[in-house]
């Protein structure tokens, strides 16, 4: 949990005026966060609050005073039964005379003095009397809202302003000598700034004596560092948990990829499956014709590859009929004519392998087990030879006996060409 640099800022103008010297507050103020690390802060909501609590407890402790007492739940005066907060002798005093007095209005609104008298007054107020000014001058508290955070009645509270009050209005010369000796350094600082000794009202006096100075860049890195837990306070077993939760989330990650990657593996074979078979029933007129599959070779011009004799098809020239230009997935490929003594045609379309086009397909060598598909009755068997993507796409009525490579059927010598372009 990290405050703003507002917060720590507004927190440090409380520890000087609780303490009146700059090194004073900041230690205070970082001695008051190590205690409130210390105790268990799920139950509160309002850290800044809570810490001025910590930081008036401990400057009691240090002063030897009675500390206020508050636990993170523990409810507010204002939440207690109306009852509760009229009785005793403080209540009755508020009933009287005392109801006319109100940090929001006359009591110390008005109240005006010498900056020169103030300086005096100043060191000689204890600390429950400058925590009353601080939240009231700084913080623009209402009474209400200063008795729910020192958890007092707001009786109580109004007396205290009011004897506050009083001594604030007393003869300065008597609380000059009253002064304790460590305000001597609060004195000739102050006397340093000669300004006109012109009355000014209680809360100007109040806001400039804990004004300046700031916290600087340094330490309020310093109290932000304190807020976070050192390693060495983590269980043990927490970085396993986490290094486990590491491993499954890349797992899961790692299995996702991979299903990804075999689903778009499978969308391609499809598709040029049923480009193939489409292309096939059609049965286009030949474009070339040519007893042999090296000179129809010279006949694609407009091929980047040169067509191969696969080694799977041993009976390919005896069977060749021609060819004509095709496509495969936008990629130029060539469609050649293969024919039985039946008169029925099978196609192989051969078309560069390159890996901008059909690196989803994966390995699938002449050496491996071929991929076989099967679209509009027709059986479909892909792989790829030095560096051409085979297609080859037997008819309906043409027995396809399941292989380990691709390989035609067996063909007799057939008839002369029935195609013609």
């Amino acid at each position: 949990m990290n405050l703003t640099h507002e917060q720590w800022q507004s927190l440090y103008r409380y520890g000087l005026a609780l303490c009146g010297d700059g090194n004073d507050a900041f230690e205070l103020l970082h001695a008051s966060v190590e205690r409130f690390l210390r105790i268990k802060r799920r139950g509160i909501v309002e850290p800044v609050a809570y810490l001025r609590t910590v930081m008036r407890n401990l400057q009691c402790d240090r002063s030897g005073k009675n500390k206020q007492t508050l636990e993170p739940n523990q409810p507010k005066p204002s939440q207690l039964a109306q009852a509760e907060l009229l009785q005793g002798e403080q209540n009755k005093a508020a009933n009287s005379e005392l109801d006319i007095i109100s940090l929001d209005e006359s009591s110390l609104e008005n109240t005006a003095l010498l900056p020169d008298d103030f300086a005096n007054i100043w060191p000689a107020l204890n600390t429950e009397q400058k925590d009353i000014l601080y939240l009231w001058a700084w913080l623009g508290f209402s009474a209400q809202e200063a008795a729910d955070e020192l958890n007092i009645p707001k009786g109580t509270l109004l007396a205290k302003i009011h004897r506050l009050k009083q001594t604030l209005i007393a003869d300065p010369s008597a609380v000059k000598n009253s002064t304790v000796k460590n305000s001597t350094e609060e004195n000739s600082a102050s006397s340093k700034m000669k300004e006109p000794n012109i009355k000014k009202t209680l809360k100007d006096l109040v806001r400039g004596k804990i004004a300046e100075p700031n916290l600087t860049p340094a330490q309020v890195d310093s109290l932000n560092g304190q807020f976070y837990p050192p390693v060495s306070n983590r269980k043990p077993w927490s970085n396993i948990a986490i290094a486990a939760s590491l491993m499954l989330a890349l797992g899961l990650a790692l299995m996702a990829y991979s299903q990804w990657q075999a689903w778009q593996k499978e969308k391609l074979f499809i598709a040029i499956a049923q480009e193939a078979v489409d292309n096939h029933i059609q049965q286009r007129p030949l474009e070339f014709q040519a007893p042999d599959l090296a000179q129809l070779d010279q006949q694609f011009s407009e091929l980047d590859f040169t067509l191969v004799n696969s080694i799977q098809l041993p009976s390919l020239n005896r069977q060749l009929l021609g060819g004509r230009y095709s496509s495969i997935q936008g990629v130029t490929a060539a469609q050649l004519y293969l024919q039985d003594d039946s008169g029925l045609l099978t196609s192989l379309y051969q078309a560069a392998f390159t890996a901008d086009d059909f690196a989803k397909l994966g390995n699938i060598n002449v050496d491996e087990q071929p991929v076989l598909r099967y679209a509009k009755g027709c059986t479909i068997t892909l792989w790829e030879e030095k560096g051409v993507l085979m297609v080859l796409v037997q008819s309906p009525n043409v027995e396809a006996t399941p292989i380990a490579k691709p390989q035609l059927p067996n063909l007799l010598p057939s008839q002369p060409p029935s195609l013609t372009p």
